[in-house]
């Protein structure tokens, strides 16, 4: 399988396109998939823990977004944090935003293309 291959099933998993029972048999027959996932899941040795001073909880950072939204948003918006494929660049849009028609899911063929 190649990795444009690859990464068109796990877009399809992330996306609720296919279930997690199909997923996990995707990973039992391609080892270089499973490997690919279970790295992508894990948090590097050296990843900065921060704390919430008031909470106490801890948190590592994932990246940094940037927030397009045409609208003010308060505590509880839901926000979708996305990437773009070409730079990696890491982007944030207000959840119902991103879901209005401004995006289109693409299949894995049309991807290919």
């Amino acid at each position: 399988m190649t990795a444009l291959d690859q990464d068109a099933l796990l877009s399809c998993y992330r996306s609720g396109q296919m279930s997690a029972a199909q997923f996990q048999r995707h990973c039992e027959d391609d080892p270089e998939l499973a490997k690919m996932v279970e790295e992508a899941g894990r948090e590097p040795s050296d990843a900065a823990v921060w704390r919430h001073k008031k909470r106490g909880s801890t948190y590592t950072i994932v990246g940094e977004a940037e927030l397009q939204a045409e609208e003010p948003l308060s505590e509880g918006h839901i926000l979708t944090i996305y990437r773009c494929r070409e730079t990696g660049k890491l982007w944030a849009r207000n959840a119902p935003e991103f879901h209005d028609g401004r995006f289109e899911l693409i299949t894995a063929c049309e991807q290919k293309s």
